[in-house]
């Protein structure tokens, strides 16, 4: 595929996902919208959008998208779902797991999947 193709093929890319945030946007502030929350927060972290939110891209922020949204994913009085939505896509998509390791670090990536594991039943101890 030769670099123009590629670029529009991004484009195109890029725009559904802007289209998708656009969506779920109108929902996450909805109290029973978890998981509309955590399709937001998932996508983001999926494409590596989290540093674009917090540098206002102007894309981003033409269509009123910012790193409050995705704050505001995790603040909702049900963190612990959203978590469990976005470590369970993870475990079966080793990019959204590496991007969350990449944006967010390992470590907290590796309390996330405690969180995680703990809605299946698992016991942990802090230490």
């Amino acid at each position: 595929m030769n670099v123009k193709i590629l670029l529009e093929y991004d484009k195109i890319i890029y725009k559904k996902i802007i289209k998708n945030l656009i969506f779920l946007k109108q929902k996450i502030y909805r109290i029973d919208c978890y998981q509309e929350r955590a399709a937001f927060a998932g996508l983001i972290l999926n494409y590596y959008l989290l540093e674009e939110l917090k540098r206002e891209n102007a894309l981003l922020k033409k269509h009123n998208l910012s790193e409050r949204d995705f704050d505001t994913c995790l603040e909702m009085g049900d963190a612990e779902q959203v978590i469990g939505e976005i470590i369970a896509k993870a475990q079966l998509n080793a990019n959204l797991a590496k991007s969350i390791k990449d944006q967010l670090g390992e470590c907290l990536y590796i309390n996330w999947e405690k969180v995680y594991k703990a809605q299946l039943g698992y016991q942990y101890t802090l230490f």
